[in-house]
């Protein structure tokens, strides 16, 4: 039986994937590109003709595509933020958290094999899981006694 916890955590990634991939599929450069955040000259179609300062997120190997425009006066930091979160890096990160719970499985099937043996692996990989998985803890399936006692 898989226990409620792993189930909503891999429930969290499939629909975090689905996000990135389809930003990704958006992309006019590649599934795996990564942003950056740049200011670049725009010329907004209002009508004037005089370029204007603004920010904008950019496919790293698709020069000349912009993929969002944020006016000048939006923090660069909010801009690179955005960037920091491009679907490249989102699914690296889906991938490692994919990787911990399968460590996860792997320890607990050689634990239910070895039963004498002390199952602090096991403890161990549960308690980075449950870290990992309190980002989604505003869910509505999210359970309130997975949340982290030291959070």
């Amino acid at each position: 039986m898989t226990d409620p916890l792993i189930a909503f955590f891999r429930a969290r990634l499939d629909e975090v994937a689905k996000a990135a991939h389809a930003a990704a599929a958006a992309n006019p450069g590649s599934a795996a590109t990564y942003w950056s955040a740049e200011q670049v000259d725009y010329t907004p179609e209002t009508g004037s003709r005089l370029p204007r300062k603004a920010w904008a997120i950019v496919p790293e190997r698709v020069r000349g595509i912009v993929l969002a425009i944020c006016p000048a006066d939006i923090q660069p930091k909010v801009v690179t933020h955005i960037a920091l979160h491009d679907p490249a890096s989102v699914l690296l990160d889906v991938q490692a958290d994919r990787k911990l719970i399968a460590k996860f499985d792997e320890a607990v099937a050689w634990y239910e094999a070895n039963p004498a043996a002390p199952a602090g692996e096991v403890t161990g990989l549960y308690t980075a899981i449950k870290i990992r998985a309190q980002r989604f803890d505003r869910h509505e399936d999210w359970q309130a006694a997975w949340q982290d006692r030291e959070s």
